[in-house]
């Protein structure tokens, strides 16, 4: 509770007989000063009237000067910062009270999406109030009922966010199936390496294989007998790989140099408020600082805007042809496995043509070759 005093200006009164009129009529005052006959102290707004009237009996003069503390600041407040200021804590008020996110995590994709659908026709959707949600244990028992698919959903509310996980219905019997099968090859080569973890090998080294030929296979056992197990290992393939690339003679590169200008956004939510009118070009670089992440973010970032300087760069035709090779190299490095190795590399033909250097190369690597399949079909042929 805020006390409301206001400041008074009292002559003509002794201050100690001033101090005990005051405390006998039970007149409540604070910070009583005096300067010469003049007495000066705040008092409360409540008492102000039967002050008066006090001091008009004890021959007393009194003068009010308005308000003092709290009240005295919000007095000599700009009336359009009051609202601003008051429209700003209003605005921020019903941003929190919106849902600014439903996540769903768990299951597969079209089973979350039906799950949004539920909470949705429950009223719980982005850019609702929070207040006429139902409870967290309602919208979960929802779920469950209208669907079987779902064995468990859990829920939880942060901030203005609501947050699911789903864990989906699965027979054992049918994960056990799709878990069964071969390994067989991605692709053309030769074995290099083979180690059937589970299962039995169904090629040996130096063999030459096709792809989706059976490499290590799930069937364990006699023929009689035998059983189908999910087939597990190693295979590593020799094979080969054509890169055809281009090299221009000329590049142009682009350098970042200092900073031009600086911009500055306020985030809130999910919607970004930019603090300029117009934006520079250039390379942006941010910086941001989080005032508030519960739920709803509210964030201030810093943009830096850097100058863009292009440079030419012109190669001989030697050099064009070695960053061709060593692109080329880096390009197929990135599509192997972190077992896979390039054994050599030849190039098979060289030319120049409109400003560009063509290069074609062949490429020899080591690379694990085995994916999983599962077995639908009893009568499925081993090897070759």
């Amino acid at each position: 509770m805020i006390s409301l005093y206001k400041k008074v200006y009292v002559e003509q009164i002794n201050t100690a007989a001033f101090v005990r009129l005051c405390q006998h009529h039970r007149i409540r005052i604070t910070v009583v000063k005096t300067s010469g006959t003049a007495i000066t102290c705040h008092v409360h707004i409540r008492d102000i009237d039967h002050l008066m009237e006090l001091l008009t009996d004890q021959g007393a003069n009194a003068r009010i000067h308005g308000y003092v503390g709290m009240m005295h600041s919000l007095s000599q407040l700009n009336i359009f910062a009051l609202l601003g200021s008051v429209g700003f804590a209003l605005t921020l008020y019903i941003l929190m009270s919106l849902t600014w996110s439903v996540e769903v995590e768990g299951g597969n994709v079209a089973l979350r999406h039906q799950v949004l659908e539920l909470l949705e026709e429950k009223g719980l959707k982005q850019h609702s109030f929070i207040v006429r949600h139902p409870s967290m244990e309602e919208l979960q028992t929802f779920a469950l009922a209208e669907l079987d698919q779902i064995a468990f959903i859990g829920g939880e509310k942060i901030g203005t966010t609501y947050s699911f996980r789903i864990i989906e219905k699965r027979q054992e019997n049918q994960v056990e199936e799709k878990r069964l099968g071969h390994l067989t090859a991605t692709r053309d080569a030769v074995i290099k390496r083979i180690v059937a973890g589970t299962g039995t090998a169904a090629v040996r080294v130096d063999q030459f294989v096709r792809k989706n030929d059976i490499l290590i296979s799930g069937y364990i056992g006699r023929e009689e007998d035998k059983q189908l197990v999910a087939a597990e290992g190693e295979v590593i393939g020799e094979f080969w790989e054509i890169a055809k690339v281009e090299q221009p003679l000329i590049h142009d590169y682009e350098t970042v140099v200092g900073p031009k200008n600086t911009r500055y956004a306020i985030q809130l939510g999910s919607y970004t408020i930019p603090l300029f009118f117009n934006e520079p070009g250039g390379y942006k670089e941010r910086q941001s600082k989080k005032l508030l992440d519960k739920g709803l973010t509210i964030a201030f970032h810093t943009n830096h805007y850097y100058e863009l300087t292009k440079t030419q760069v012109e190669y001989a035709q030697e050099e064009a042809v070695q960053e061709a090779k060593s692109a080329a190299k880096d390009q197929l490095q990135e599509t192997l496995t972190d077992s896979g190795e390039i054994l050599q590399e030849k190039v098979l033909h060289e030319s120049m043509e409109n400003g560009k250097v063509k290069v074609v190369i062949h490429y020899t690597v080591n690379d694990s070759i085995a994916k999983k399949r599962s077995v639908i079909k009893e009568n499925e042929t081993i090897g070759r």
